[in-house]
């Protein structure tokens, strides 16, 4: 009974002086806090200058930043060494870019060249059945690395931003006029089309990627579908959605928007398309969602919402 209370106590006691510990801990952390804040506030008006250059840096247009004159030795030090790193994030996004410049000629001229001799050797008199399987097989993966090829120049060109053509883009609009384009492939696995947009729903983002978006939604939308299926579209003045009807997804949805994720295994299918419309839809300040219920598959695009940021 003795050794009971005294392990009690001892545990009590222990407990007191972690309590006291932490206690202790979160009041300095406290402190700690408005100190930083009080000293913070003191320092952001001697950085806002500093800030406000590297805001308005534009990598594109700009050789090297010009930051204001400062009495603090510190501060142009850190001007200094900004100097230095965007001149050699400046060197890089030059390298890339004629890195892209270079892989699109480079690899594309030889495999055009496949292609052609491909074909000529297709259309060569008394062929036998084995040889021309084994020259449509050549056929068919030239074309896909050319594919692949040009998807991936332009995630490249979109990750540094080389469109330009920004405007106000009624993206319901745009789909209605992409799917004329594809009204042949609709046709021919006799799909419906359900036109259930309310509202228009308008972005500002360059006309040629939002083509590019678009594209690659109703292309996914039809070459994922059943024959007799439907796509149904729908809107908001804040979304837009896309569904198709379709079989199960083979893979986790999580993995749809990886690079080279393939939602099937047909040959066309590149598995870059939705890598393309996410990449897409971050640049312009939008979200695209996956959804899915049993025989329809949905993807929507809507508009980040932002949360004010609360006064202190």
């Amino acid at each position: 009974m003795l050794y009971n209370i005294l392990f009690f106590c001892i545990v009590l006691l222990f407990i007191i002086e972690i309590f006291i510990f932490i206690t202790s801990l979160f009041i300095l952390l406290v402190v700690l806090y408005y100190i930083i804040k009080k000293s913070s506030n003191k320092q952001q008006s001697t950085l806002t200058p500093t800030l406000d250059a590297i805001e308005n840096i534009d990598l594109e247009q700009s050789e090297t930043i010009h930051f204001p004159k400062s009495d603090n030795p510190e501060i142009e030090t850190l001007h200094q060494k900004l100097s230095g790193f965007f001149i050699i994030i400046k060197n890089h996004l030059n390298n890339n870019k004629q890195f892209t410049q270079n892989a699109s000629h480079e690899l594309q001229t030889p495999l055009a060249i496949i292609q052609g001799h491909a074909e000529l050797l297709l259309n060569a008199p008394n062929l036998g059945q084995k040889e021309i399987e084994s020259i449509s097989i050549i056929l068919q993966n030239a074309s896909r690395l050319s594919r692949i090829n040009q998807a991936l120049i332009l995630l490249s060109k979109i990750d540094n931003r080389r469109f330009t053509d920004i405007e106000n883009v009624n993206l319901c609009k745009k789909t209605l006029d992409i799917l004329q384009r594809f009204k042949d492939s609709v046709k021919a696995k006799n799909l419906t089309v359900e036109d259930h947009f309310e509202e228009p729903f308008f972005i500002e983002i360059s006309d040629t990627l939002a083509d590019i978006l678009i594209t690659n939604l109703i292309q996914n939308a039809i070459r994922h579908n059943i024959e007799n299926g439907k796509i149904v579209l729908k809107s908001a003045s804040d979304f837009i959605q896309i569904s198709n009807s379709g079989l199960p997804l083979s893979e986790p949805p999580q993995s749809l928007f990886k690079r080279f994720a393939r939602q099937s295994d047909l040959d066309e299918s590149l598995g870059l398309g939705l890598s393309i419309v996410e990449r897409i839809c971050q640049l312009f300040d939008l979200e695209v969602t996956y959804h899915y219920t049993p025989g329809n598959h949905t993807l929507t695009i809507s508009k980040v919402k932002t949360t004010p940021k609360q006064e202190e």
